[in-house]
């Protein structure tokens, strides 16, 4: 699949990434295909932080994966680590498996189609 293709799928931000990659297309990819490597070691972290209700590794958790979405660009992955990471900060407990659960599905969506680039 073309970076187009798949920005398509999981919703990158290519314009504003790019400017952050000086417009360099092959650094970008370079960079956003290390996301799937990142994002299972910041979810596997994530996971155990849910399982054991521990809100300071969920916070730690989302802000993480929020940061390598938002410089990559890759903005559903970034909104949803962000509301988790607010469930935390604002005390709205209740939505933190809603949220886990979107998350985990974004997450995986891109994983999956950034594996796909060509």
């Amino acid at each position: 699949m073309t970076l187009n293709e798949v920005a398509s799928v999981i919703d990158l931000d290519l314009k504003r990434t790019f400017s952050l990659f000086m417009g360099k297309e092959e650094m970008y990819v370079k960079y956003l295909k290390k996301f799937p490597e990142n994002a299972e070691r910041i979810m596997a972290e994530l996971a155990t932080a849910v399982r054991n209700n521990d809100h300071k590794g969920i916070e730690a958790g989302a802000h993480g994966l929020k940061g390598v979405s938002a410089n990559l660009g890759i903005q559903k992955v970034t909104e949803i680590s962000t509301a988790l990471m607010l469930d935390i900060r604002e005390n709205t407990y209740d939505n933190i498996g809603r949220d886990y659960e979107q998350l985990q599905e974004q997450v995986r969506l891109a994983v999956e189609y950034i594996g796909k680039l060509d």
